[in-house]
């Protein structure tokens, strides 16, 4: 009932809205809106994998057309002031970005979709929304496969949860009871090393940088495995 209800709400979501220059994403979402349902469309130059297309008119006698009512239940487009559409097709968990460059999804009607790849390395980055997109096509899900697992994302969490507590008033021993637990605290927080103290500091340090502005980088910068430990 939960996904019924989340499609309904994503079926209807388009936006008119110009591009913010100093944020990151084409729209501000509700931040009272769950992450699983909320649409961040981020935009193209701070997420690689945005695959910029030509949405052509097309009709049911075209086998290679993409219908966009059949994608509306995870469909979510913001358009910008050049008129230029910015979509995510996403099931709260998983997302395929694409810019609609000419044409439109929001319509409604037909189209034959055209890809714009060009060069060696951004058409690497672009085949994986490419591959995602033709087998969410064809089976109407997002397939675990196509999404290799990013190290980033429990990193990120951890220094929003250490930026929650720090606007909490939390101190760093709290802080690190929370991360690391009472008995390693107990043991390592007055001990002769301050790898503890050290390890909390870095947390507290990383989460002022994301709130000033360093989250845009969460999409193309691969964090050192020495950054989650």
């Amino acid at each position: 009932m939960r996904r019924a209800r989340c499609a309904t709400e994503r079926s209807a979501r388009h936006r008119h809205t110009a591009t913010s220059p100093t944020g990151g994403c084409t729209f501000a979402e509700n931040p009272a809106r769950a992450a699983p349902e909320a649409c961040i469309i981020w935009r193209a130059e701070l997420d690689p994998e945005t695959m910029p297309v030509i949405a052509e008119a097309s009709d049911d006698r075209d086998p290679e057309r993409l219908d966009p009512a059949m994608l509306a239940p995870w469909l979510t487009i913001a358009r910008d002031a050049m008129a230029v559409e910015h979509a995510v097709l996403s099931d709260g968990w998983q997302r395929i970005r694409l810019d609609v460059t000419h044409g439109s999804l929001a319509a409604g009607h037909p189209v034959h979709l055209h890809y714009l790849l060009n060069g060696t390395v951004s058409a690497e980055a672009r085949l994986w929304p490419l591959r995602r997109l033709l087998h969410f096509h064809r089976h109407r899900v997002f397939d675990p496969a196509l999404y290799p697992h990013n190290r980033s994302i429990a990193y990120a969490l951890t220094v929003l949860r250490v930026h929650d507590a720090t606007v909490a008033g939390a101190s760093h021993r709290d802080i690190a009871r929370a991360l690391f637990g009472n008995n390693v605290v107990a043991c390592d927080w007055n001990s002769s090393s301050d790898f503890l103290r050290s390890r909390v500091r870095r947390f507290v340090a990383n989460a002022r940088r994301m709130n000033s502005g360093a989250f845009k980088t969460l999409l193309t910068k691969d964090y050192p495995a020495e950054a989650l430990r």
